[in-house]
């Protein structure tokens, strides 16, 4: 055990410098890694899930023949088109928009384009992407 406290203490200086010259050198080379993948083209998300998905003509949204038999059966059920006002308001919005999703169902007013919406009197709402 002697020999070994002599020989630490004599090279205790040389061992502690290698193993930090070989730690520093690792960290270097996992920098470096990491700066290449980092140089990969980002990742652009142009549309939300919801606005992608929220249109009824979207394949994802189509009804299927129960459904359509479903809904003739429902006597009261309201017209709905891809834009959707409310009766106190100014503002038109698609119906993805989160701004549609406040307006009470009794006030709310549909229209099937943005033009029917306009000649009604009504504005795009500014908050409302795609419009």
């Amino acid at each position: 055990m002697s020999k070994f406290k002599d020989f630490w203490s004599a090279h205790q200086d040389k061992f502690v410098l290698s193993v930090g010259g070989i730690l520093i050198a690792a960290a270097i080379f996992g920098a470096g890694r990491l700066s290449v993948l980092e140089k990969s083209e980002p990742v652009i998300i142009e549309e939300s899930v919801e606005q992608a998905c929220q249109c009824p003509k979207c394949p994802v949204n189509e009804k299927t023949t129960a459904d359509i038999e479903e809904d003739d059966e429902d006597e009261g059920k309201i017209e709905q088109g891809d834009y959707v006002a409310s009766k106190n308001g100014s503002k038109y919005y698609l119906i993805s928009c989160s701004g549609a999703n406040r307006i009470k169902e009794e006030n709310k007013v549909w229209f099937d384009s943005a033009e029917e919406a306009k000649a009604e009197g009504y504005e795009p709402a500014k908050n409302c992407q795609g419009l």
